[in-house]
């Protein structure tokens, strides 16, 4: 009987920050739940263009670059991957202990470090593929009230190369609750806003191509790459009652008071993502016939503060 790989079967995992750019690091944690990776493996094969024979086919072509990388989705246990997003190596979150529980403070850098993807499709013989020089060039954060289920997360990586293996590291699955969009609570300009329908953010950190004219790099591979500018954006849909989201889209300037979102799981187990210096671009609101007028509220932020509390001590180094 034929054997196919079953995507239900896959184990998807990730190490703490490499040692070295590109060098492989043991997997440490598994991925949240309903993981998903979509990769991204490209040879760049490069046309000949002229052969230097009598035909219009393109009879040779040479090998090209090589592009690693993909996209990862999942529904988030723990936030311990945002150490890739907003962090360099050799630093780490400040963790506070309360005993019972633990206070992660993330202090954004200027740089990103790289870490390793390990993806286990599971059968009688495991197909196993090891993305190392991963980085995250862009992580989006979503959820969907009147939808229920997950808050989502996606991250898109670069990374430097892929090995293909049969041995799956033995990791123990998370048992923790999923995040989901009913324990959202949305704040604008210091009020909580009770009739947020669904929400998103992301954060680029619009990595450069990592590419130079350096043979010893290893020639088709790519360096590691760099952040060349932060950029915080996302969207919220809310019910309308009045002129609150019209006045800060006309008042053309950052939004005083407290913007934010906040993730809570239970007591003492929170996410908390803290909008810095926050600017509505647009915000509008059109008619519906078929119910009550909401508002798009897209905006921008000149950076995100994050804070997680929960029960878990091993934020800034793995366990």
């Amino acid at each position: 009987m034929v054997e196919y790989l079953l995507g239900k079967r896959e184990l998807i995992s990730f190490s703490d920050f490499e040692g070295t750019y590109g060098t492989a690091a043991t997997p440490k944690v598994l991925l949240g739940r309903d993981a998903k990776f979509t990769p991204k493996n490209i040879n760049n094969w490069t046309e000949v263009k002229g052969a230097g024979t009598d035909s219009v086919d393109i009879d040779v072509y040479e090998l090209g670059i090589k592009g690693v990388g993909g996209s990862l989705e999942f529904a988030p246990q723990n936030w311990k991957f945002l150490n890739f997003v907003l962090l360099e190596v050799g630093t780490g979150t400040t963790d506070t202990s309360s005993t019972t529980y633990f206070t992660h403070t993330y202090t954004n850098a200027k740089t990103v470090g790289s870490f390793t993807i390990e993806r286990a499709m599971q059968a009688t013989t495991d197909r196993v593929r090891t993305y190392a020089g991963c980085q995250v060039n862009r992580m989006g954060v979503s959820f969907d009230a009147g939808a229920g289920g997950f808050v989502a997360a996606s991250l898109d990586l670069m990374a430097r190369d892929v090995v293909n293996s049969t041995s799956t590291t033995s990791l123990t699955a998370l048992t923790t609750e999923a995040f989901k969009a009913r324990m959202a609570t949305i704040t604008v300009a210091g009020n909580v806003e009770v009739a947020c329908l669904s929400g998103n953010f992301s954060i680029e950190n619009n990595l450069d191509a990592g590419r130079y004219g350096n043979y010893n790099n290893d020639k088709r591979l790519k360096s590691e790459s760099g952040i060349t500018k932060r950029l915080v954006s996302g969207t919220l849909t809310v019910n309308v009652k009045d002129d609150t989201y019209f006045d800060l889209w006309e008042a053309i300037t950052k939004v005083s008071g407290a913007c934010s979102l906040k993730l809570t799981r239970g007591t003492n187990d929170t996410a908390t993502f803290t909008f810095n210096n926050f600017y509505v671009e647009d915000a509008p609101d059109p008619t519906n016939l078929e119910g009550i007028n909401n508002v798009t509220l897209n905006f921008k932020a000149t950076s995100v503060s994050a804070v997680v509390v929960d029960a878990l001590s091993d934020y800034r180094t793995f366990g």
